[in-house]
């Protein structure tokens, strides 16, 4: 019942934002919103986005990353913090260099990556960037933490988010960074159908962060699917049907909600 491809396991889904935002129970379908097509995760976890005074550090971090260069990397942030202390690009560059260091050093990365967001709180770059290399060495409880400590944080600066080359809404970045997050913790369940202990606690995590969403967003149709979904997986039904109303009362003319209406009206009967 429950399909997905090799391409949007890998990422590589093409649709719009529009076209397809979420899942189908029968043949699934999720999309990637902007974040991931932009680049924020792909490459290097966080981009360097410098004022004019730190660009030479930052082209000379990528060159000796790029090298593998470990002394010259120390060098150069060495420099860089005697230069300008407190930089948050600084920290980003730091960040970098754990994560590029591999596994041995992902308790440096997210500490370095900690202290930025302490004393830059309102860049979601940071947020979401700790939040995806938790995914990447699959600390998925730490992954989840992540995602709600960041909806949490939205919810008290009113959603003003500063995110480097974006000028957008706040909501609306916030809400498709989280969607894509889910996406990486349903691409985690090999097989929903039979689930196993592995899945269930994804399928819990994932439960947790759109329930989060959805209350911090009730219009938020896509974390209500994805709601429903996880009630689904845990073959509570009757409670998967009542989220899925929630969003058609939101928006009826969606026919990714009356498909997986039917669908999962097939699994309860026809009278719910």
């Amino acid at each position: 019942i429950y399909e997905i491809s090799r391409a949007q396991r890998a990422g590589d889904t093409r649709k719009s934002y529009s076209q397809d935002n979420t899942f189908h129970m029968k043949h699934l379908t999720i999309c990637c919103s902007f974040l991931r097509r932009g680049g924020l995760l792909a490459g290097l976890i966080l981009a360097l986005t410098l004022p004019a005074a730190g660009q030479g550090y930052e082209s000379r971090v990528a060159e000796a990353l790029e090298s593998r260069d470990i002394a010259r990397q120390r060098a150069i942030l060495a420099e860089w913090e005697k230069a300008v202390p407190g930089d948050v690009e600084l920290y980003i560059a730091r960040y970098n260099y754990y994560i590029n260091r591999g596994d041995q050093q992902s308790d440096s990365a997210i500490a370095c990556i900690d202290e930025a967001i302490a004393l830059y709180p309102a860049r979601l770059d940071l947020w979401f960037g700790k939040a995806y290399y938790l995914g990447q060495i699959g600390r998925w409880d730490a992954f989840a933490d992540a995602i709600v400590a960041t909806l949490d944080h939205s919810e008290a600066i009113g959603h003003r988010w500063q995110f480097p080359n974006y000028d957008g809404d706040g909501e609306a970045i916030v809400t498709e960074g989280v969607q894509d997050y889910m996406v990486d913790l349903f691409s985690q369940i090999d097989n929903p159908e039979h689930l196993t202990a592995a899945d269930s606690a994804m399928a819990l995590r994932l439960r947790r962060i759109a329930k989060r969403t959805a209350q911090l967003f009730p219009s938020n149709v896509q974390a209500l699917n994805f709601l429903a979904f996880s009630y689904t997986l845990l073959g509570d039904y009757s409670k998967a049907l009542r989220f899925l109303k929630r969003a058609e009362a939101i928006d009826p003319d969606d026919p990714v909600i009356r498909q997986n209406i039917a669908d999962l009206r097939e699994r309860v009967g026809a009278g719910h």
